[in-house]
């Protein structure tokens, strides 16, 4: 084994020995299980970063033990790539569905707690003194993006299975019966243009006709805003200084520090010079 060459305290060294000295039994079956999947791996460091990469893949808290015996011939790869093309659908699918959810479920809350609701906002803005009134649009536009940030939560991972599923609608759920319509467009090959359409098209091909509970998969999936859990390792090439090392910081270092730029010269797109250039 090839030592990572960290400093470690000698108080730290104390307390680690005596952490090992005290889960001997389980620090081995660790041992004997990881030794096969570090057999190709002799440096530390190697093996940390390994094992950060495969949890920042996967969260194990998020796998039911059903899912698990059904997925549990899935390789990581493949996980990470349905994970990928599933959260590319889910984050465009759920603009489509905003104006649904504005239509039935918002407009019948404002007609019943609209009065309240400004009411409440008004007493706030009297307490912490505030000089001049918010517009209440604003505070309708926040309350909106609010309750469909948890609509979504709760609902959009169902609205997906049903849409590369084969079932009928329920009937009488407006968001059900615009899903079908949706689906069925595709199917006859509608809106090939559809900066979504390939991800729709890559899970209905490879997930419509498995056995697996869809919903219970895709619970499973994590997007970059909840990458959050602390890091084994220390890296030297993340964009963070100074703090605990999570999952984000590890993955955001496989992109360039300013993220990927789009910029084009600006006189490519003019017929003529700029005459402010002059003044």
């Amino acid at each position: 084994h090839e030592i990572i060459g960290e400093v470690t305290s000698l108080k730290r060294q104390k307390q680690f020995k005596a952490i090992l000295a005290e889960r001997e039994e389980e620090v081995q079956a660790f041992r004997d299980r990881l030794g096969s999947i570090f057999a190709d791996l002799s440096a530390n460091y190697d093996k940390i970063l390994f094992l950060d990469l495969l949890r920042t893949a996967v969260d194990p808290e998020k796998v039911s033990i059903s899912l698990l015996a059904e997925i549990g011939h899935m390789s990581v790869l493949d996980f990470v790539d349905y994970q990928g093309h599933f959260i590319a659908l889910r984050k465009s699918f759920a603009k489509l569905m905003e104006n649904a959810f504005i239509d039935h479920d918002f407009t019948a809350w404002r007609e019943e707690h609209f009065t309240q609701f400004i009411k409440q906002k008004r007493d706030e803005e009297l307490e912490r003194k505030q000089r001049y009134p918010t517009p209440y649009v604003d505070y309708l536009v926040e309350e909106r993006s609010r309750q469909y940030a948890l609509f979504c939560r709760e609902h959009m991972d169902s609205f997906i299975t049903f849409l590369l599923s084969e079932i009928e609608p329920p009937l009488g759920n407006p968001y059900y019966q615009e899903i079908a319509c949706w689906r069925q467009e595709l199917r006859s090959g509608a809106y090939p243009a559809l900066e979504w359409r390939e991800h729709y098209d890559f899970l209905h091909k490879h997930l419509s006709q498995t056995s697996y509970d869809l919903c219970e998969l895709f619970a499973a999936f994590r997007e970059f805003s909840e990458l959050k859990r602390p890091l084994y390792g220390q890296y030297p090439l993340t964009l963070t200084r100074n703090i605990e090392q999570i999952e984000q910081d590890l993955i955001a270092s496989f992109y360039p520090l300013y993220g990927y730029g789009h910029l084009s010269a600006h006189a490519f797109g003019q017929a003529a010079t700029l005459g402010s250039i002059f003044k």
